[in-house]
């Protein structure tokens, strides 16, 4: 009997430690989730340059075209360099156009770079987020499926020791010394 009585003693104190052990899960499963911080990413396109090389040789080329047909035209007549002149003109709007052209292709690709990777992050960000959330919300519950496990052995350790010590009033004496047995049972009589 002293067997018995030390086991249910037992399973009530390490049922009754499991609510408890449930009950510091869960709170701390709660803190963290209130100071729950998410990492801030950064986008390494936002530091990618604009080169202006490539426009700067575009303006190069054309101011030395325009040179060299100037230099040709000088030796000619004013009829030839008049007639050039709209040619030239035309000539450098172009090569200004190319060159801005150029910049304006970069700061487009830049600028869609810098969006793809912002939404990438995004996703990354919201994934780890919505992960921590429900990794937080896990260890939560499963705190509080251990405070209710603990509770319900905790109950039935308890009324299991209340059994063994109620079977011990109706014996007779000690049954293991040759007492004898109370056989006769009442059911409790509820009020309603």
């Amino acid at each position: 009997m002293a067997v018995a009585t030390g086991l249910a003693i037992a399973s009530t104190a390490i049922a009754a430690g499991s609510a408890i052990s449930g009950g510091i899960q869960s709170a701390n499963a709660q803190k963290a989730l209130e100071n729950l911080n998410t990492p801030k990413l950064e986008n390494p396109n936002r530091d990618i340059r604009i080169s202006t090389m490539g426009s700067d040789l575009i303006n190069e080329q054309g101011e030395r075209r325009t040179a060299n047909v100037l230099d040709t035209l000088q030796g000619g007549s004013a009829r030839n360099i008049f007639s050039a002149l709209p040619q030239l003109m035309a000539s450098g709007n172009d090569i200004s156009e190319r060159a801005a052209l150029n910049i304006d292709n970069q700061m487009i690709n830049r600028e869609n770079k810098i969006a793809s990777y912002e939404e990438r992050l995004n996703v990354i960000e919201e994934n780890r987020y919505q992960n921590e959330i429900a990794g937080l919300g896990s260890m939560y519950n499963n705190g509080q499926q251990q405070i209710w496990n603990g509770i319900k052995g905790t109950i039935s350790g308890a009324g299991s020791l209340g059994r063994m010590t109620d079977g011990n009033k109706n014996l007779g004496g000690n049954s293991d010394f040759g007492g004898t047995v109370d056989k006769s049972w009442n059911p409790p009589s509820f009020k309603y």
